[in-house]
Formats: structure tokens, C-alpha cells, sequence
């Protein structure tokens, strides 16, 4: 991939961010030498090198870059579903902070790194069984499930939006 970028992790582990020079770039969203740099907001290398690719290509021909890269993986998701939800819509700080609490068990159960698309629902009903193992009640399950459920609408109307 030469003269195309690269892509690299600041710390291990962290989200991969990109960076490539257009020569007399006008894009007005680069530094002085046409040099663009960002975070992907991705753990998944081969996603960051699509985002890459994708704003590389909308610099180069001066187009307003992608819509901003949605977290693939299921815990950058659920924070960033959780971070809208404050912007947009009128909930308490109980509410965020128990649904924090519900999508956590969610990432226990799946891995942080599990990639959104990625989960079934043969995988959602083993998630609903190991709370069920834990001896959650019926009631308490299933607000576990509705705010999974919440986190996967969010998604799709995200993915719509691109």
C-alpha cells in the first residue's frame, strides 16, 4: 500500500488511527503539508484500513470525508450508544448508568473485541442463559435483553445513515 497511508496503534490495544499526505491538498481539514491524521475509532485492523482507503479517497478529490467511523466492535458501540443517547434523548443518569451496567454484562459474555455483526441470535439466547446461570430473574433478563436490543437498533439506523 504505497504512497496510500498507513495505519498504526498509539498504545497496543488501542483504537488504529490513520495518516496520509496529499501534495497541495485543499481539503481545508489538513495541516499546512497536506497531512491527514485520526483515530479510525476501530480495533479492527482490517476496518481501520477501509476507513483509511475511504478518506483518502474523499481528500483527494476535495469531497467532505465520510460520515464518521462507527465503532464495529461491541464495546467502543456501546459507549458510543450510550454517548448519544445522553445528546439526544431525555434520560437520567440512573438510566445511563443501568443500561451501562446491563451492556457491560453483554460484553463480558460476547468480548470486548466482538465484532457487532458478528452476534446472533442463537448467541443473544446463550447470552439470555448465562444470565439466567447467574440467577438473574425473568424481569431483570429481560431489561438486559431490551437494552441489547436498544444497542442493535442504534446500529442499524447508524449503518442507514452511511
Amino acid at each position: 500500500m504505497r504512497n496510500q497511508g498507513r495505519i498504526y496503534q498509539p498504545t497496543p490495544g488501542s483504537a488504529w488511527w490513520g495518516d496520509f499526505t496529499i501534495r497541495d491538498c485543499k481539503c481545508g481539514r489538513c495541516d499546512t503539508r497536506g497531512r491527514h491524521r485520526a483515530s479510525t475509532e476501530t480495533a479492527d485492523y482490517n476496518e481501520a484500513l477501509r476507513i483509511l482507503a475511504e478518506r483518502r479517497r474523499a481528500a483527494e478529490v476535495g469531497a467532505p470525508p465520510p460520515s464518521e467511523a462507527v465503532p464495529t466492535t461491541l464495546e467502543a458501540f456501546v459507549e458510543e450508544h450510550l454517548r448519544a443517547k445522553r445528546e439526544h434523548e431525555d434520560v437520567t443518569e440512573g438510566w445511563l448508568d443501568e443500561s451501562r451496567h446491563q451492556l457491560g454484562r453483554a460484553v463480558e459474555h460476547f468480548g470486548a473485541q466482538r465484532r457487532l455483526a458478528s452476534i446472533t441470535p442463537q448467541d443473544v439466547l446463550a447470552f439470555d442463559a448465562g444470565l439466567k446461570a447467574r440467577g438473574l430473574a425473568p424481569g431483570t433478563r429481560r431489561h438486559h435483553l431490551n437494552a441489547l436490543s436498544n444497542l442493535f437498533a442504534y446500529a442499524c439506523s447508524r449503518a442507514r445513515r452511511r
